[in-house]
């Protein structure tokens, strides 16, 4: 008598084998199905707030607010953060709320990250261009980015439902043609690799995140890891461990979280040509201090190690945490250098072994300690099994 096929140990029934004749009952039901569960939740942007607070009367109050959609201002925005929208698209994409001292600027684009970016460094050169013009006559400061960061904004009915539609149909022949296959391949896991290394995992951070008013737990394990290495130093560098890494997304959650903890954190953006530095505070009462840079002509004649070596000088004795975020690879070593330690950053199931992660590794490590590894990009179910395995840990 012939045995069915198995999964492993477990019997498959005839029902399952080949390419049946139910395929396409299933995929019908399933697009249905997610189709009308998906048009109502797809949204069609992401807004992202950042607080300034000027010294000063109403009348002036509107002059710095006018500033927001200068031409110069925004062009500079968009030479900074290394965005492919247009000036138009970007004025458009503006909204300023003016209440009293304290107002808000808020830029909606398609991306979370983009919204965030674009909004932090356009505060960041409205404030500059209001300082050049007024001689610093007129007080204004970047207080920050409003928690939790980038919002999901409308949903378009018609467009939702349609392309909901779509990827249910090709959703439900996907998982028909999984559960017709006779084996499961096999899968890599990120977290092996990084223990034959000796790197240590901080964090798993899935690939999308909950708009809730709590920082997702990711945030909150970061946050332990750095304050309970702040002994050492203040600033902590993230760094993609290869190219298509995003460093970003760790930074973001560990400068909430430590900002929500009362502690005063500076947020410095190597990526682009110009640094960015915003001061974070939970406390919209209690402003953080003043962030100390340098004017534009001095930034181009100085290399990225000299330009963080500097700020991280000036601003030292004012913040008691750090964020250092860089996109670049080229020059990790000497970036890492004037830091007190790195947070390596890649997205889940990375292939540690690749002689180019061993070769950034290398240089990274020689030039400050590594404190970790945050993983991003990671499913649902693996971002619950590290917050078991951690929680587990924590117990013992």
């Amino acid at each position: 008598m012939v045995s069915s096929p198995t999964f492993s140990s477990v019997s498959v029934p005839r029902l399952f084998r080949g390419f049946p004749w139910w395929l396409p009952l299933i995929t019908t039901v399933i697009a249905a199905v997610a189709a009308g569960l998906l048009a109502g939740s797809t949204a069609s942007g992401y807004a992202a707030d950042a607080r300034i607070w000027v010294q000063t009367d109403t009348p002036r109050l509107e002059q710095v607010s006018a500033l927001f959609t200068t031409e110069k201002v925004l062009k500079r925005t968009l030479e900074f953060s290394g965005s492919e929208l247009s000036v138009e698209e970007l004025e458009a994409a503006i909204e300023l709320h003016l209440d009293d001292q304290l107002f808000s600027v808020t830029v909606t684009t398609a991306d979370a990250d983009e919204a965030e970016h674009l909004v932090a460094t356009l505060a960041q050169v409205a404030v500059q261009e209001c300082h050049d013009r007024s001689n610093s006559s007129i007080p204004a400061e970047v207080i920050g980015l409003s928690w939790p960061g980038a919002r999901p904004i409308g949903t378009n009915p018609a467009d939702a439902a349609s392309l909901s539609g779509v990827a249910a149909l090709f959703g439900g022949i996907g998982l028909a043609a999984a559960l017709s296959r006779r084996r499961d391949p096999p899968r890599s896991s990120a977290l092996a690799l990084l223990g034959r290394r000796g790197w240590r995992p901080l964090a798993m951070i899935g690939a999308r995140q909950a708009q809730t008013s709590e920082p997702p737990l990711s945030a909150k394990q970061l946050a332990d890891s750095i304050s309970a290495s702040l002994h050492g130093g203040a600033t902590t560098l993230f760094l993609p461990l290869h190219a298509d890494a995003d460093a970003s997304i760790p930074a973001l959650q560990a400068a909430r979280a430590l900002a929500g903890r009362g502690l005063r954190t500076l947020w410095i953006d190597l990526r682009n040509e110009q640094p960015v530095l915003l001061g974070l505070s939970s406390d919209p009462a209690n402003p953080p201090p003043t962030v100390q840079s340098f004017d534009f002509e001095l930034a181009q004649l100085l290399s990225r190690e000299e330009r963080l070596q500097l700020l991280i000088a000036e601003n030292r004795e004012h913040f008691d945490a750090i964020i250092v975020v860089s996109g670049a690879l080229d020059d990790d070593e000497a970036t890492a250098r004037a830091a007190d330690r790195v947070v390596l950053a890649a997205r889940d199931g990375f292939n540690a072994e690749a002689p180019e992660i061993t070769e950034t590794a290398a240089r990274v490590e020689s030039a400050a300690p590594v404190l970790g590894i945050a993983l991003t990009h990671a499913s649902s179910d693996r971002v619950d099994d590290f917050a078991a395995a951690a929680e587990s840990i924590d117990e013992d």
